[in-house]
């Protein structure tokens, strides 16, 4: 994991359920890899919109890397910061941070990251990344892929 919270643009909120809480009243790690693919859809419909032909032009998670670094407990809200750091001709990563809050203030959770491969279902292969998306994920993130 290579950002730092400055370059993270992108934040989705959420407040986990009961049942995505363990016995030791900590959301259970397994949790983290679906709030992590709230967060990526949210960014990824934020970015890139609505104009997304999803048969043709669509994205398979190819790798996903989560690092624990504090648990989030019971009655916390959570933050995610989410950024493309990364693309490649036919892949891009997403880079994600969790901070935990509440009145107290908050605290850094986790660090997680995304491969995702452009695919075309009708193909049934992997594509090069649409020049379109590119160029919305530089305009979004300010920088040159």
């Amino acid at each position: 994991m290579s950002a730092e919270r400055s370059t993270f643009k992108h934040t989705y909120e959420l407040k986990p359920r009961f049942k995505d809480y363990d016995v030791y009243k900590h959301v259970n790690n397994a949790v983290y890899a679906t709030f992590m693919e709230e967060a990526r859809g949210h960014y990824i419909q934020d970015v890139l919109g609505d104009d997304i032909d999803w048969i043709k032009q669509s994205i398979i998670l190819a790798n996903s890397n989560i690092n624990f670094l504090s648990p989030i407990e019971l009655r916390e809200k959570i933050r995610i910061m989410s950024a493309c750091t990364h693309i490649g001709t036919k892949s891009f990563k997403i880079e994600h941070e969790f901070y935990a809050f509440n009145h107290n203030g908050e605290r850094l959770c986790s660090r997680s990251s995304s491969v995702l491969v452009c695919f075309d279902y009708t193909a049934g292969s992997s594509i090069s990344i649409p020049e379109v998306w590119r160029k919305k994920f530089e305009e979004f993130e300010g920088k040159l892929f």
